[in-house]
């Protein structure tokens, strides 16, 4: 996390240095994004949009439900190459729309993720300290 606020404060793009280090920090928590095969039948693509609830991409036969964020290929694309690159990596270019696009499913992510944590983490307490 320090390297990539290093990177982002001597940064030309710092948008994108931001986008990079939040998606690294998805990976710290645990949640990978998937892009090499739908999350849901394991095909091959072309993808239309991603599945918070299995952090993965989906092709336009899965895409829908309620956890479904339509994407178009090139936000896609962008967002598969910066979870693929670490801080020292080659940085893209984002337009302000690919870069909104990404923010509100990485925010979507962290929202989805942490509330089934700790919905569960909370539940388990409740069982413990009831005795069930």
């Amino acid at each position: 996390v320090c390297r990539y606020l290093k990177d982002m404060d001597k940064s030309d793009r710092p948008i994108e240095q931001t986008l990079r280090a939040l998606v690294a920090m998805l990976a710290c928590f645990g949640f990978c994004p998937q892009f090499d095969r739908c999350g849901v039948c394991g095909g091959e693509g072309p993808f239309r949009g991603f599945r918070l609830d299995l952090c993965s991409a989906v092709c336009q036969r899965c895409a829908g439900g309620q956890h479904y964020r339509r994407l178009p290929p090139g936000t896609i694309e962008a967002f598969k190459f910066l979870a693929g690159t670490d801080a020292a990596g080659e940085m893209l270019r984002l337009s302000e729309t690919q870069a909104d696009q990404i923010l509100l499913l990485v925010i979507g992510l962290l929202q989805y993720h942490l509330e089934i944590s700790l919905s569960t983490v909370k539940m388990l307490i409740t069982g413990e300290m009831t005795g069930r």
